[in-house]
């Protein structure tokens, strides 16, 4: 049992080294260059560790390393297993000049198609496979087991590699059921092992690893997982392959070597229904999606009409559909959801019975941000990018982004100040300017240079940092008369975007669904002669937009949109009020 044993610690090592590899590999792809964004203290250190690990795992020296292991180990394994289904593997080797040479030829060669086979079922590691293609695999992989049994063992087709021809006392039969059941179970393995493996990625990102970015608490969690799930499953196959090795053994033979990875996959099979039991539980991890649990539609059943006034010497207008649904991203979940409050109510619900978090908790926040914006909710919406934006880049830099376009108001200067408190937080350069044009547009002129300063010094590109030559200003009024074909237009929402003062044309302007998260400064409801005022503004550019539903201003079909006197862009600064008159939107059939 010597070869026996020296195969089942091959293929453990080689398990180990494969996860290992592979987390090598995801590392120096998914790692983030974080250093110019605004990350939290903790998160600094995060990153600095995660790049140091990374650093060290994909080092040229450790690349040879798991390289070199990685081609000995399978080289061992491969021989091992040669070894295993014909122990006259010797004899072919010592006469390979004859017929017999030939036919290890023709049998490793079969190895090596079969090895291919072996690792469709794992192609599909962290993701998941379409049912049909699973099935395509599974026969593909049994009748190559199937075959290479036949070829490659004692009892087959290669027999004791002393002739050409099958020997007499060959088995053909058996030795393919053997092979064909050898291929069903390891087809059974790896694919539990891609499957694991899959949920395992979804329940870490978007759970354990605390973070709704990469973390290096996630990427040890996926080392541990993976060494530890590749490291059970390649021996667990080489005991499989170990009993069902076409040799001449007896059933009592057979049943003794069936022992050992029978206990190991019912004892793997128990912990693997108790764990995922107790995801599902407590996570959510068997859920396809959060619409599904909250009983709530994916898809639109109604759309509103933006009109965004930009400039144009002809006094058309940009109007677009704007279907009420969003997609909430997570690291790796994505969900759609239609919009409306009932809706967001039930997925704000749904946080707060999950204060420990869910495979969709943060699917369910970039929900909330982009719904309860896109129903120009900027109350709710801004709540809860400050919310997400605690552990969510992205959020965190909408927000920064954000800073240059609101209302100068102690509330927002207060938030400001909260993202740069240097005992909390550490600004990149990139994240310091930002900061910067927020103090600026805020009035703050102090604090303004004193953060324009850092971006320097981290290294920000300071070309667009002409913002701290405009003129300070907190004090701005725009004001106008909203009508809809000469009567006062009250069923519609009129907003403020923001702009960048860099932006000098709009011919591929088009609403996104993170444009309102970014750029929306304030929306009012125009009075009933059709009045609107924003005030408390700071200096920048703006640009005016409305929203309204669908009989009001269709936003397609036999209707031309025109507008009179549009505003265009908005300035102010050295101008502090703006009265952007009567605006008349003229909605006709063509």
């Amino acid at each position: 049992m010597k070869k026996e044993t020296a195969f089942i610690i091959a293929m453990l090592v080689f398990g180990i080294v494969a996860g290992v590899s592979i987390i090598a590999i995801l590392m120096a792809i998914a790692i983030p260059a974080a250093v110019p964004y605004l990350l939290s203290v903790a998160e600094k250190a995060d990153q600095e560790q995660m790049a140091a690990f990374s650093s060290m795992l994909g080092s040229p020296v450790m690349d040879r390393v798991l390289l070199v292991l990685t081609i000995i180990t399978a080289l061992l394994c491969l021989v091992l297993l040669l070894s295993i289904v014909n122990p006259h593997i010797m004899k072919g080797l010592r006469n390979w000049k004859s017929k017999a040479g030939v036919k290890l030829l023709v049998v490793v060669l079969a190895l090596f198609g079969w090895l291919v086979l072996l690792f469709l079922p794992l192609g599909s590691l962290f993701s998941s496979g379409p049912g049909t293609a699973r099935v395509v695999q599974f026969f593909v992989l049994v009748l190559g087991s199937g075959g290479l049994w036949f070829a490659a063992g004692e009892t087959g087709w290669a027999g004791d590699y002393s002739s050409w021809s099958m020997p007499t006392e060959a088995k053909p039969l058996s030795t393919i059921l053997f092979g064909l059941a050898a291929g069903a179970v390891a087809f059974a393995i790896l694919a539990v092992v891609s499957w694991t493996s899959h949920q395992y990625f979804i329940l870490v990102s978007e759970v354990l690893d605390r973070s709704g970015d990469t973390s290096f608490l996630g990427f040890k969690l996926l080392l541990y997982g993976l060494v530890i799930m590749l490291g059970i499953a390649f021996p667990i196959l080489a005991g499989i392959f170990i009993a069902l090795a076409p040799i001449p053994l007896s059933k009592q033979e057979r049943k003794q070597r069936l022992k050992l990875p029978g206990v190991a996959i019912l004892t793997c099979g128990v912990i693997l229904l108790v764990s995922y039991g107790y995801a599902s539980i407590a996570y959510d991890l068997h859920r396809k999606s959060l619409t599904t649990i909250l009983e709530v539609p994916e898809k639109a059943s109604e759309s509103r009409t933006i009109v965004v006034f930009l400039p144009s010497k002809k006094n058309r207008v940009t109007v677009q559909e704007w279907p009420l649904q969003v997609t909430g991203y997570g690291l790796v979940v994505d969900d759609t959801i239609e919009v409306s409050e009932q809706n967001l109510q039930k997925v704000t619900t749904y946080l707060a019975d999950h204060p420990k978090g869910s495979v969709f908790t943060y699917a369910a926040h970039d929900m909330l941000v982009k719904g309860y914006h896109a129903l120009w909710d900027v109350k709710n919406g801004l709540a809860w990018q400050v919310k997400s934006a605690e552990t969510t880049l992205i959020h965190r830099l909408l927000l920064l982004a954000r800073f240059r376009y609101l209302p100068v108001t102690q509330e927002y200067i207060g938030l400001l100040d909260a993202y740069a408190d240097e005992s909390q937080w550490y600004a990149g350069g990139k994240s310091a300017l930002m900061i910067s044009a927020g103090y600026r547009h805020f009035g703050r002129t102090w604090k303004a240079k004193h953060w324009h300063r850092l971006a320097k010094e981290r290294g920000a590109d300071l070309s667009s940092a002409g913002f701290m030559n405009d003129p300070v200003m907190t004090n701005g009024i725009v004001r106008g008369t909203l009508l809809l074909n000469g009567k006062p237009f009250t069923r519609a929402k009129v907003a403020l975007l923001g702009i960048s003062s860099q932006r000098k044309t709009f011919e591929r302007y088009k609403i996104s669904d993170t444009t309102f998260a970014r750029t929306l400064v304030a929306v009012q409801r125009p009075n009933r002669t059709g009045r609107f005022v924003f005030d408390k503004l700071g200096s920048g550019k703006y640009l005016l937009a409305l929203m309204t539903d669908q009989d009001s201003i269709p936003a397609s079909g036999s209707t031309t949109v025109a507008a009179r006197n549009v505003p265009g862009v908005i300035k102010l600064g050295l101008e502090t009020t703006r009265n952007v008159g009567v605006v008349d939107v003229e909605v006709s059939r063509r």
